[in-house]
C-alpha cells in the first residue's frame, strides 16, 4: 500500500520526541501527511487538571513541530485507559499507518493501551519507534521476518510501496534448528521468487536461533545487515496468552532498537 496520510500518536506523560522525529522523517522522505495526535490518560473517579495539561502539551507540541517547514494539523483526546484502545483504534482506521513509541516495557499501561489500540483496533498497519530513534532515512535496508501466517502476510502486502523503494530487501525465514524451519525455508524462497517478480533486489537469510531466544535472533541479524526497517506480523496469538506464556512480538516491542512495521 502507498502511506500518504499518517497518524502520529504521542503522549502528554511520555518523552515521545523520538514519535515526532520519526514522523517528520517520513514526511520528508515520502512527502506524506501527517496528523499528530497527543493524547492523555485521564484516570476514573478522580479529579485533576489533566484537560489544561493536555492544552499545554498541544502548544508544546505545535511550536516543535513550526521548526517544520510543512506542518501537520495537531490534535489531541483525554480518555480514561479503559477507553484508550477503542478510540485511537477509530482514529486510526482514517489514516494509512499509525506511528507509535515503543512501550518501555508490558505493564506500561498508558503506552501500551496506544499501541494495542493501534494495531488490534485499526486495522493500519503501525510503525512501532524505539526510544532514542536517531534521525536517519528510513526503509533504505528492510528486513522481512517471513512465516506462514495472516499476519505476516499483512505485514509484507502493508510493505509493498517501501519495498519498492528499498536498496535492499532481506527476507528472513527461522533456520535449521526450528520445528517447522522446512517449511518456513519453502515459504521464504517462494516470498523472495514473488518479490524478485517485482524486480527488487531481494535475498533470503535463515535465522538460527540456536540457545537465543527467536527474537534475539533476529534482532541480531537485522543488525548484521544493518536494517533500518523490520517487517513483521503482530500478534499471531493474543496479547494475553503472549504475556504469560513468551511470543516473538511482545520480545520484539520489549527489546528492539530497529524501528518495526507491523500488521495484525
Amino acid at each position: 500500500m502507498k502511506f500518504r496520510d499518517i497518524l502520529a500518536v504521542v503522549s502528554s506523560a511520555a518523552d515521545d520526541g523520538h514519535v515526532i522525529s520519526f514522523a517528520e522523517q517520513l514526511r520528508r522522505q515520502w512527502a506524506v501527511r501527517i496528523t499528530t495526535l497527543v493524547t492523555k490518560w485521564k484516570p476514573d473517579f478522580v479529579l485533576t487538571n489533566a484537560a489544561a495539561d493536555l492544552r499545554a502539551e498541544v502548544e508544546r507540541t505545535t511550536t516543535r513541530l513550526r521548526r517544520e517547514p510543512e506542518v501537520g494539523p495537531v490534535v489531541s483526546e483525554l480518555v480514561t485507559i479503559n477507553e484508550a484502545r477503542a478510540s485511537i483504534g477509530m482514529r486510526a482506521r482514517h489514516f494509512d499507518a499509525v506511528v507509535v513509541g515503543r512501550p518501555p516495557g508490558p505493564t506500561s499501561d498508558w503506552p501500551q493501551a496506544l499501541l494495542e489500540g493501534a494495531l488490534f483496533q485499526s486495522g493500519r498497519p503501525v510503525f512501532v519507534v524505539p526510544a532514542g530513534w536517531q534521525t536517519m532515512p528510513v526503509g533504505n535496508r528492510i528486513m522481512v521476518c517471513w512465516k506462514p501466517t495472516r499476519e505476516a502476510a499483512r505485514a509484507l502486502t502493508a510493505a509493498h510501496d517501501l519495498l519498492q523503494r528499498a536498496d535492499r530487501v532481506m527476507v528472513a525465514t527461522a533456520g535449521s534448528g526450528h520445528p517447522q524451519a522446512s517449511m518456513t525455508s519453502k515459504e521464504g524462497e517462494d516470498v523472495v521468487a514473488h518479490l524478485a517478480r517485482k524486480k527488487l533486489d531481494v535475498s533470503l537469510l535463515s535465522v538460527n536461533a540456536s540457545s537465543r531466544s527467536e527474537a534475539e535472533a533476529i534482532l541480531e541479524q537485522a543488525m548484521r545487515v544493518r536494517a533500518d526497517l523490520v517487517v513483521m506480523g503482530g500478534y499471531g496469538r493474543s496479547a494475553a496468552t503472549q504475556f504469560f506464556f513468551g511470543g516473538v512480538t511482545r520480545e520484539m516491542l520489549a527489546s528492539s532498537n530497529i524501528p518495526l512495521l507491523m500488521a495484525h
